[in-house]
């Protein structure tokens, strides 16, 4: 099963990249295992943005990027309203809940203490739907 993290960077188009081959070929007197990025492609397989300033860090594999962060969460946000989502915030009693609509039916939901932590939870949430959307989908 992938973490959240790894299911918005699947969502993104981010794909995991072992830089160790790229490295030893660099500098073969330092011999490094466990170097890794997340890169993003376009259609034609450029890379059109990557983690860590093209720098590739020495991670687990399963702990690249974290996507709690204001900096990576809002451009997610804009991206699923781009796609004919809305995205709905409120705060009731000290903690916050949200959703995604689409033709007034809630599509997602979430909540948390913050307003990071509920929207984080709602773009997971969504992606696990929109996935498994994707699934059932007949042209996928």
């Amino acid at each position: 099963m992938k973490t959240d993290n790894e299911l918005i960077a699947d969502f993104l188009g981010w794909k995991l990249i072992d830089c160790s081959i790229e490295h030893n070929k660099c500098f073969p007197d330092k011999i490094e295992t466990g170097l890794w990025s997340f890169q993003r492609f376009n259609k034609k397989g450029n890379i059109i943005d990557h983690d860590g300033g093209g720098d590739c860090w020495s991670w687990d594999e399963g702990d690249m990027i974290d996507f709690k962060h204001w900096h990576r969460i809002m451009p997610i946000l804009v991206e699923i309203e781009l796609m004919g989502y809305n995205v709905v915030i409120r705060c009731y009693d000290n903690k916050h809940y949200c959703n995604i609509m689409q033709n007034s039916k809630n599509i997602a939901l979430g909540h948390g203490i913050t307003k990071l932590d509920a929207i984080y939870n709602l773009i997971i949430e969504f992606i696990k739907w929109y996935n498994e959307k994707e699934k059932q989908s007949p042209n996928s």
